[in-house]
């Protein structure tokens, strides 16, 4: 008996160790080694930033750099530059206050050169990025170059690229929601003027026939937002402005846009007056008629203005 449970042992014992030789993680030394309680880590405060802090921190010296390549005679070392603070201050949600002067100078910079088709381009993404720019700042940080960024957008919106026309149109509503930071104030002062250019930009693409519908909508979504945030300043213009919008209900590539843009501006608390009370009162009869021979797309657009209408 003391001799096979001596083998026995022997036998366990050499199993074992065959064992832990084919599968190591299951040998209970190195099991208690892996299992064993170790020491705290220590976490630097590097590793503990969040990483928008981290972007944070890294800002002045990328804004450095990227404006430095902004005055480079390189296009696209220039496109490429507005596309990278294009995407900055959409993450930051500003960020460009301390650097806004010469941010505004390389703009402007640009601007100046672009009308060729060598251009495109570049201007297409100074154009996304002043959008972006004029979305994420307040009217403060910008407001001093707005002689100089205004005339360029007009100009840009007759621009004979359809693709640039509708960029411009783009970024004149960006400057219009930006203009007013609360419609409870009124408008600062100074900005008026600039509220008319972009406004006059608008109407004669409206009562023009020399662009294409796309600009046309873009025209049109432009002019909706100049009376829902600074229809107070446009208000010796109503005659003019809500005949349009009016009048674009009956063009059937611009319906349903018109039927957008009568929503966004009978939803706002800035237009008032008997001119315009007028107007809501005759859009409810235009509006309603719409219904009986509007698309799927346009029938629902029209009940939404219609609620719109009767809420005011």
């Amino acid at each position: 008996m003391r001799r096979k449970r001596g083998r026995v042992e022997s036998e366990t014992r050499s199993w074992t160790t065959r064992r832990s030789r084919e599968f190591p993680f299951l040998s209970l030394p190195r099991l208690h080694r892996r299992l064993a309680i170790r020491p705290p880590l220590t976490f630097s405060p590097f590793l503990l930033r969040s990483p928008l802090s981290l972007l944070q921190s890294q800002v002045p010296g990328l804004l450095k750099q990227v404006l430095k390549q902004l005055g480079t005679k390189s296009l696209p070392t220039k496109q490429a530059g507005f596309v990278l603070l294009r995407e900055l201050v959409a993450v930051l949600r500003g960020g460009l206050d301390s650097q806004a002067v010469v941010v505004c100078t390389r703009v402007t910079d640009t601007f100046s050169t672009s009308g060729s088709s060598n251009t495109a381009p570049l201007t297409a993404e100074t154009l996304s990025f002043l959008g972006q720019f004029f979305a994420t700042h307040s009217v403060a940080v910008y407001q001093s170059y707005l002689p100089k960024f205004v005339p360029q957008i007009v100009r840009l919106t007759q621009d004979k690229s359809q693709r640039t026309s509708i960029d411009a149109f783009v970024v004149a509503s960006e400057l219009a929601k930006s203009l007013r930071q609360s419609l409870h104030l009124p408008l600062a002062a100074g900005l008026a003027p600039f509220v008319e250019q972009i406004y006059k930009a608008a109407t004669d693409v409206l009562e023009g026939n020399f662009a294409d519908v796309d600009v046309r909508i873009k025209a049109l979504d432009t002019l909706a937002d100049l009376l829902s945030f600074e229809g107070d300043v446009l208000e010796p213009q109503y005659p003019t402005c809500l005949e349009i919008l009016s009048t674009s209900l009956g063009n059937e590539s611009l319906r349903l846009p018109a039927l957008r843009s009568i929503t966004r501006v009978a939803g706002s608390s800035i237009c008032q007056g008997e001119v315009f009370g007028a107007w809501l009162l005759e859009s409810l009869q235009t509006v309603a008629g719409v219904l009986r021979r509007g698309t799927r797309s346009v029938k629902s657009a029209a009940f939404d203005c219609l609620e719109a209408i009767l809420s005011r």
